[in-house]
């Protein structure tokens, strides 16, 4: 979606989106996500909205919140709903909307650590971003995301490095017992992250002088490479 520069008419696409007509409704409220920010009075709206009972509706609708962005905070509640929804395209859509909103969206952290499980494994990689741009408010997640990088998906353990990095250095405590983690490859992304994530320089330059010593020479080629940015920052 891109951004409309006039004034909305938010009463003609309100009245819209309660249309009889379910194209009419998708209609109204993809025109109510190109009104970006400017469309927050319409929230309460679209929340209510998020009951239809057409598929292709509710998903434009999440589309449209997350569109107007962190002003749609209040409708995180619904949008939790959203991410138990029975159809993966929602949960989806829910996951991509909550990132979107970045820190506005703190209290879909523990509906977002469910989602790292979902069947679907789109829904796992947005439910992974989001929790990268909540931030720091996210640091309750980083168990699970440690977690996650015991399984297979590559594009997934790269997406799991990245959002800890962006939670910052409060992963620190539970990243650290980590490192002597029995899956060498919890340890090898474990010490890319030590040297990207921020915090303690010392903590880190410990673990990862530890880390150079690892029995498996991945382990040791992330140490050594973080190692190196570390001591750029001493």
């Amino acid at each position: 979606m891109g951004r409309a520069e006039s004034t909305p008419d938010l009463g003609f696409w309100l009245q819209s989106l309660r249309g009889a007509d379910s194209q009419q409704r998708s209609h109204a409220a993809v025109v109510l996500g190109l009104f970006g920010e400017l469309a927050q009075p319409a929230v309460p709206a679209l929340v209510e909205a998020l009951k239809d009972d057409d598929l292709q509706v509710r998903r434009i609708i999440v589309a449209a919140l997350g569109e107007i962005g962190p002003p749609a905070r209040t409708g995180v509640p619904a949008l939790v709903g959203c991410l138990r929804e029975p159809h993966p395209l929602v949960r989806r859509r829910a996951a991509i909307c909550l990132a979107e909103l970045g820190p506005a969206a703190r209290t879909a952290v523990p509906a977002l650590i469910e989602s790292l499980r979902d069947a679907s494994m789109l829904v796992r990689r947005w439910a992974i971003f989001a929790l990268g741009e909540i931030g720091p408010r996210a640091a309750t997640a980083v168990s699970a995301l440690i977690e996650g990088l015991r399984a297979p998906d590559l594009i997934n353990r790269s997406l799991i490095c990245a959002a800890m990095c962006k939670i910052g250095p409060d992963i620190l405590p539970e990243l650290l017992p980590h490192m002597t983690d029995m899956d060498p490859q919890v340890r090898r992304h474990l010490a890319t992250v030590l040297g990207k994530c921020g915090g303690d320089v010392i903590l880190r330059r410990n673990a990862l002088e530890s880390a150079c010593k690892d029995h498996f020479e991945e382990v040791r080629e992330s140490a050594v490479e973080s190692l190196g940015r570390l001591t750029q920052i001493l």
